[in-house]
């Protein structure tokens, strides 16, 4: 009986221990298991999977688990794991997560105190970025242009349209509506509802000089305001200026999208990051021509900031080896030339001279970023990417593209909305 007694006590010290051993991380063998959590498209994935392989060939007591999988719903799945404190030790954000998720208590590690971290390296106005409640809640991967107008220049050239003269929004409606005319099955801009929001934004941003709403929860834009924006977006609709919403909103992945693809669109409004996968895709002439511009802009409502941020869990039981990691895959010369431009031009000028001296930047990317930076604008703020503004947000759009109410109306609409959920959020 008592054989049988020390058996179980046996067991339970193995199970108990086992137990442990899985919560902390670290493995049977001694080494320390790292999750590692990013989205990206193949090129991404490959890259960032090598410089993994290496750093642990490197590192052999580190074993590090890439997750990994697109755009589209990263962020529920993220934010369920964290409201779950099942999060992964290393993260991949975008800026605009972080209002909601630290509103759920210290989610991530200050950066800034961990001498495993090289900071010096990045460019300080990437890094303010990078700041919440005085507390660097990651390092950025790159620099990106937040929205920009991506061209087909060949039907540009083909419809007589300028290449080399930037648009206003008198100008995009006015190319727009000569586009369709000539050509029924063709449009000067392809967006869908995820593009529309940062769009209207921008009109916005030009008309205000302010975001919509502020961090201290205070509404910036009136019903004047939004029936003007919605106005202006259903004259886009109506002049056939834009794809059909219903056909756009069926490819999340705007490049994707078969008038793109065909050449039948003359735009795609996106991020400067998304260049690099439409030169593989397509085989007319691409440029770029930046986003419309109000001659009167208090704004020009362009946003440059890091391309994502890489962000240490608070949770994680392995801080420091997280930390190494984070700073070889940003800063090592090896692991730069692994992942060349997959996050974007680097975020750190060491990195993007290492790249350029091997050719890896195309220059239609270096092109965009140097254009940006002559017009870029003032921040927004955190709040106005909170994701229930957004939800609202994109189904006033949708209301005026399917035109099933009025501008006046659904303006009136997003204002009503958009007080309550201040309140709420408040």
């Amino acid at each position: 009986m008592n054989g049988m007694k020390r058996c179980m006590s046996i067991l339970l010290i193995a199970t108990v221990l086992t137990s442990l051993v899985l919560m902390t991380g670290a493995a049977a063998d001694g080494k320390v298991e790292l999750r590692f959590m990013w989205w990206g498209g193949n090129a991404r994935h490959e890259a960032t999977l090598a410089a993994i392989d290496r750093y642990m060939e490197l590192n052999p007591n580190v074993k590090i688990i890439g997750e990994y999988t697109g755009y589209d719903g990263y962020y529920q799945k993220l934010a369920t794991q964290m409201a779950g404190n099942a999060a992964p030790d290393l993260i991949q954000m975008d800026t605009m997560w972080f209002y909601d998720l630290m509103r759920q208590g210290d989610m991530f590690v200050d950066l800034s105190t961990l001498g495993e971290i090289t900071t010096g390296v990045f460019d300080q106005e990437m890094l303010d970025a990078c700041l919440r409640n005085g507390k660097l809640v990651g390092l950025p991967t790159g620099v990106i242009v937040e929205q920009w107008m991506i061209t087909n220049k060949d039907l540009f050239e083909r419809h007589n349209i300028p290449t080399d003269t930037a648009l206003d929004w008198n100008t995009l409606l006015e190319y727009g509506k000569k586009v369709h005319e000539e050509s029924p099955d063709e449009y000067l801009l392809l967006v869908n509802e995820s593009t529309l929001v940062p769009l209207l934004k921008l009109y916005i941003m030009q008309r205000t000089g302010e975001s919509i709403v502020t961090d201290d929860y205070e509404l910036k834009i009136d019903e004047s305001i939004m029936t003007d924006a919605f106005a202006y977006l259903k004259q886009l609709y109506d002049e056939g200026v834009i794809v059909p919403f219903d056909e756009a909103v069926s490819t999340t992945v705007l490049y994707e999208s078969t008038y793109w693809l065909n050449g039948k669109a003359g735009m795609l409004y996106g991020a400067s990051s998304i260049v690099p996968s439409i030169l593989t895709t397509v085989d007319f002439t691409v440029s770029q021509i930046g986003g419309p511009l109000m001659a009167d802009a208090k704004d020009t409502g362009v946003e440059i900031r890091p391309a994502q941020i890489m962000s240490i869990n608070s949770a994680s039981a392995h801080v420091a080896e997280t930390a190494k990691f984070l700073n070889w895959l940003l800063t090592d010369s090896e692991s730069i030339e692994i992942l060349k431009n997959v996050r974007g031009v680097p975020a750190n000028q060491t990195a993007r001279q290492l790249l350029q001296d091997k050719g890896i930047f195309d220059p239609l990317v270096v092109e965009i970023n140097n254009a940006a930076l002559k017009v870029a604008g003032n921040e927004p703020s955190d709040l106005s990417f909170n994701a229930e503004l957004t939800k609202i947000f994109e189904d006033c759009i949708a209301k005026i593209a399917y035109g099933i109410d009025t501008p006046e109306n659904v303006a009136h609409e997003l204002i009503t909305q958009f007080e309550a959920k201040l309140i709420e959020l408040k």
